[in-house]
């Protein structure tokens, strides 16, 4: 016999990684993460640490892939990296987190063109006579403009800035976390004064 024996390398089922994942605000979505991606097929564990931004997943390598993993949690609405000892991810993440701070920016400076005005027209304006007199013109009888001009200053900030809220809740049933059922109820309560 000549030459040397070989065997075949086999490789380990199972997989693990680690992901830096941006974009989590609350229990709510490291628990969202965690049930959404921990019911994929391949995927044994999934653990989700919210205060340092870390998910730890056990995979079937024959099943699914990080690319795979990534790509769920990309479409839950997070931003995910692999997570990196050495830090060669710093710049990676410093960018993912910079653009976060910017949609959250943008997103309250939106809402303020909004909110401001509508609480100068449900709080300030009525306590000036000429202020009442234009919030009690009747549009339709019990339908006051100052309730129509309300009602048009909160749907824009309800459903366009909270927008991707909706979308979540719609694609993923966040409404587990309640937050949206709160903002909905709240915003239906306050559109129903009279």
């Amino acid at each position: 016999m000549l030459g040397f024996e070989a065997t075949p390398v086999e490789q380990p089922k199972e997989g693990k990684v680690e992901l830096r994942i941006f974009g989590m605000t609350c229990a709510s979505c490291s628990g969202t993460i965690e049930r959404e991606v921990g019911a994929m097929p391949g995927v044994i564990a999934a653990r989700v640490n919210l205060a340092i931004e870390v998910g730890q997943f056990e995979y079937d390598r024959n099943c699914v892939t990080v690319r795979d993993l990534v790509d769920r949690i990309e479409q839950l609405g997070f931003d995910a990296l692999l997570a990196d000892c050495q830090g060669r991810n710093a710049q990676l993440e410093s960018l993912a987190r910079t653009k976060e701070v910017a949609e959250w920016r943008r997103a309250f400076l939106l809402s303020l063109l909004f909110a401001v005005p509508g609480f100068l027209l449900a709080k300030v304006i009525p306590h000036f006579d000429w202020g009442l007199a234009v919030t009690d013109l009747r549009v339709l009888p019990g339908l006051r403009l100052g309730h129509v001009l309300e009602l048009a200053l909160t749907i824009p900030a309800q459903f366009g800035v909270g927008g991707a809220s909706h979308t979540a809740a719609a694609q993923w049933a966040a409404t587990k976390g309640g937050s949206i059922l709160g903002t909905n109820g709240a915003w239906q309560a306050s559109s129903r004064k009279a």
